[in-house]
């Protein structure tokens, strides 16, 4: 099957930083329907990645195809009508006065015949349940609901491809798990395909792969329960450990023996009730 996004050969340069890239030459691609966590340190060239993917810069050397069609000046109009992105401050993507006039601003832009759009709007907001919202202004909201709402933009455009650049970073513990939950209706219930660029141990749990950048380039590329298995590696890449295989590695330190590879909590639950049933 042809991949949602092939990237090939990635390479970028900022203007000022000449002598070293920011992307080098990186390659991968998704399959429609996979939700894919981006992952690295600051600096590490994710965000740039994002970034090319949505045409919002050019590559200086490489390629980006999307639904099989290269990313190009002439094509970027079209190819970003397949695409939306929910950055990490929700308060930068809100121009409409209410909530209502938001979501309707980018379905203005495609020219969406009135009857369609106000149809498209009561659609997505009630599927985020933030419809009782219709009509509050956006400064009103919670983070949480402001990005709930960010969501229910995009996806009133109909998109093929969600690119999430950190979205779930600024949210208290509530409106991130808010959030999470609605992504992953979309990505189970609309099959869509996920780019999230992350930090968010929960958040990379729920993708099928994780791609880890590190000074520009792409090392990493797999399941992330082999990555956060992997001290080693987690700690090379600057990556959290999760709760769960910090307190793994805690008490083998204290002697407690465990099978190789990664815990989650129902498993490290199970493991210590059989340890204590043992005593």
């Amino acid at each position: 099957m042809e991949p949602i996004i092939e990237v090939k050969n990635l390479t970028y340069y900022y203007e000022d930083e000449q002598e070293t890239p920011t992307l080098n030459h990186v390659e991968f691609s998704v399959q429609e329907g996979e939700w894919i966590a981006v992952v690295g340190t600051n600096g590490s060239g994710k965000s740039t990645l994002v970034r090319l993917i949505d045409g919002l810069l050019e590559a200086t050397d490489g390629e980006v195809w999307i639904h099989g069609e290269q990313l190009t000046e002439e094509s970027i109009y079209r190819i970003r009508q397949q695409m939306g992105m929910v950055f990490q401050n929700p308060d930068n993507q809100f121009v409409g006065a209410t909530v209502e006039n938001d979501i309707a601003f980018g379905l203005e832009n495609l020219a969406i015949p009135r009857e369609e759009m106000q149809k498209r709007v009561y659609e997505v907001l009630d599927y985020f349940e933030m419809d009782e919202y219709l009509l509050k202004e956006p400064s009103q909201l919670s983070g949480g609901q402001k990005q709930r709402v960010a969501l229910a933009g995009i996806m009133a455009m109909n998109p093929n491809i969600l690119l999430l650049d950190e979205a779930t970073s600024m949210l208290d513990p509530k409106g991130r798990k808010d959030v999470l939950s609605s992504i992953q209706k979309l990505h189970q219930e609309q099959h869509l395909t996920i780019l999230s660029i992350t930090h968010d141990v929960e958040e990379i749990l729920q993708a099928s792969r994780v791609l880890v950048m590190h000074d520009g380039c792409l090392v990493y590329d797999g399941t992330p329960q082999d990555l956060l298995g992997d001290e080693k590696k987690v700690v090379a890449y600057g990556l959290q450990m999760p709760f769960s295989m910090q307190l793994k590695e805690c008490l083998m330190e204290q002697g407690i023996d465990f099978e190789v590879g990664y815990f989650d909590d129902e498993r490290m639950v199970d493991t210590l009730c059989q340890l204590y049933s043992m005593k």
